[in-house]
């Protein structure tokens, strides 16, 4: 009798300590802990997603198109090079609208529904002393 309680005892003390660390590991391999918000390089410029979306067809008489996503770089590192993502894929259609200049980018998606939405990255810590403004088109 002694002996059954004694190997129940240490069964629920190793189950329990095993539980934990699978806990412990689980916390520290989470995925994205360390993604970044989604940028875009594009002129030498950083823009940052602004959480707006608007349909593509609204838009399609006042946008321009800059040219396309040519790299992307992983989700926890920030965009170096021109026409680069941390979000995305290789050939998404970069757009901006003329009336208002480089200081808001979109990026075209299509969306699970099937339709074709523009995404607004807003530029990122506008300083009009070192804001380029010379649009370079890529198509």
């Amino acid at each position: 009798m002694y002996r059954k309680i004694l190997l129940i005892t240490i069964f629920f003390i190793i189950v329990s300590f095993t539980g934990c660390q699978i806990e412990t590991n689980k916390a520290n391999e989470s995925p994205g802990e360390n993604s970044k918000k989604p940028h875009i390089m594009v002129n030498d410029n950083l823009y940052s997603i602004s959480g707006f979306s608007t349909d593509y067809k609204s838009m399609m008489d006042i946008i321009t198109k800059l040219g396309v996503l040519e790299s992307i770089v992983k989700s926890t590192e920030m965009p170096q090079e021109n026409f680069s993502s941390n979000y995305g894929n290789v050939g998404t259609e970069i757009y901006y609208v003329e009336v208002r200049g480089l200081n808001s980018i979109y990026l075209k998606v299509k969306r699970s529904d099937g339709n074709l939405y523009l995404v607004k990255y807003d530029l990122v810590n506008y300083d009009s002393s070192t804001f380029h403004d010379k649009i370079y088109l890529r198509s």
